[in-house]
């Protein structure tokens, strides 16, 4: 299963020539995460006060909430060709700090550069001028799951999933002390984030297909779906020809991985075109981790993870109707 949402029948062709005159590379008047709330519960330990517990209720849809890591079973050395050995992931590298689900005419390339950031994400530090502070990830989403032998479908309206991951102060502490003794997930995240931009459309390059993502819907039994779904709920799934990692700008605090599901192949799109009414009620987590497939890069850790509960695409905002920044306030 390589993606979610899909609503939709297929533009008309008046809609079509509308489509091309929407503008998708302004900066829009939009604050990162503000089109999903974050549920964040507390409850009274008697031992040590107030903890977070981030339990989420029935009644509130289209939130989502932190998870732990430790959720997800990721690839542990050594020797992992040779026993396939999967261990509970250590602490994620970044922390989810907002969500957004945008309603797009046109495929958003570099949503990060087009949209405001909260001014507490300003301050933040990666303290390696290769990391960014905050790494974003842009899944691009059709409305309609259509496909073709002969064309390649590369944009239509659909939304734009998007995932605002914060640095860890416990990574980039890694990183100030030195690369040299960072964990071996750390380096390897450096690494990738600097090598990989240029070198990930090349399948020879050590690179490709680096970039892993799970999603697991957690009630997925309560909806009857086929095998051939139901057998990839959870199971890791590399993403290659259709993810473009973005080169880090300089001094950016940001960067970020789209991810164009409009050219996914025929098999996950029949899958996500029979999941399309079901969203609304699915409790979904998410996790993404680079790939890692020598010793010296174990163990596997996840990079982002969250759980996003009842995720409802009728509650996005559509980027042409959002308002324009001027010139001058950019």
């Amino acid at each position: 299963m390589s993606g979610w949402f899909g609503l939709g029948s297929s533009s008309s062709k008046k809609e079509e020539e509308e489509i091309v005159s929407i503008d998708v590379t302004s900066r829009r008047e939009f604050i990162a995460g503000s089109s999903f709330k974050h549920v964040d519960d507390v409850v009274q330990n008697e031992s040590s006060g107030s903890i977070k517990s981030d339990k989420t209720s029935n009644d509130d849809s289209h939130t989502w909430k932190y998870m732990d890591a430790s959720e997800f079973s990721l690839r542990v050395g050594p020797n992992y060709k040779r026993t396939g050995a999967k261990a509970p992931s250590g602490p994620s590298l970044y922390e989810l700090v907002g969500l957004d689900v945008i309603q797009t005419a046109l495929r958003i390339d570099d949503i990060g550069n087009k949209l405001n950031f909260p001014e507490e994400w300003s301050n933040i530090q990666s303290n390696h001028d290769k990391v960014p502070a905050i790494f974003i990830v842009n899944a691009q989403l059709p409305s309609s799951f259509e496909t073709s032998l002969f064309t390649d479908i590369t944009d239509g309206d659909g939304w734009s999933l998007v995932h605002y991951f914060r640095i860890r102060p416990e990574i980039a502490a890694e990183y100030a002390a030195g690369i040299e003794t960072a964990s071996p997930a750390a380096k390897l995240f450096a690494k990738y984030c600097e090598d990989a931009p240029n070198n990930q459309s090349d399948s020879y390059s050590t690179w490709y297909g680096r970039f892993k993502l799970i999603l697991r819907c957690e009630n997925i039994e309560e909806f009857g779906l086929p095998s051939f779904i139901t057998g990839y709920n959870a199971k890791p799934v590399l993403i290659r020809n259709t993810g473009t990692l973005l080169s880090k700008k300089e001094s950016s605090i940001y960067q970020e991985i789209d991810i164009n599901v409009h050219r996914f192949g025929s098999v996950p799109k029949k899958g996500l075109g029979m999941l399309m009414g079901k969203f609304k009620e699915m409790d979904i987590s998410t996790a993404f981790c680079i790939e890692s497939r020598d010793d010296d890069e174990m163990p596997e850790v996840i990079l982002g993870c969250a759980r996003i509960h009842k995720p409802d695409y009728t509650k996005a905002p559509h980027w042409g109707e959002l308002a324009v920044q001027s010139a001058n306030s950019t």
